[in-house]
């Protein structure tokens, strides 16, 4: 098996631990890709729009396709998605921006409320999961 870590510019400063922000795995005429929950933090680690589930979810699809592209892939290859919240009462302030982003590719999609996103000020988290023809 053969796998790559994707960890663009952005994200590049803020490696730390045993994980990745992403891996990309060769699996015959297809890569999967695996990126980790991503949270609405900027380039130094603060939250983004505290508060705003709807901007901190249009920021973190915003890394997402970032992170994507470094992979060769785009939304489109989305085939799983796993979104944490906050407060579940938000849910159709979330469901708009992942529509928007999703409604062509229409991945199965999880949502679960969380008493805590990494750092107080962050209320949404999403995970993705993707396949692409190489």
């Amino acid at each position: 098996m053969h796998k790559k870590h994707l960890c663009p510019d952005f994200f590049a400063h803020k490696k730390r631990g045993a994980y990745s922000y992403g891996i990309t795995v060769d699996v015959g005429d297809t890569e999967m890709i695996f990126l980790t929950g991503l949270a609405a933090l900027d380039e130094w680690g603060n939250p983004v729009y505290p508060g705003d589930f709807t901007k901190q979810t249009e920021y973190i699809f915003g890394k997402i396709r970032d992170l994507l592209g470094e992979a060769n892939a785009t939304v489109n290859d989305i085939i799983r998605v796993v979104i944490y919240v906050t407060d579940i009462k938000k849910f159709d302030d979330v469901a708009k921006i992942r529509d928007r982003y999703l409604m062509d590719t229409k991945p199965v999609s999880t949502l679960v409320e969380v008493s805590g996103i990494v750092k107080e000020g962050c209320n949404v988290e999403i995970e993705v999961t993707a396949i692409k023809d190489k």
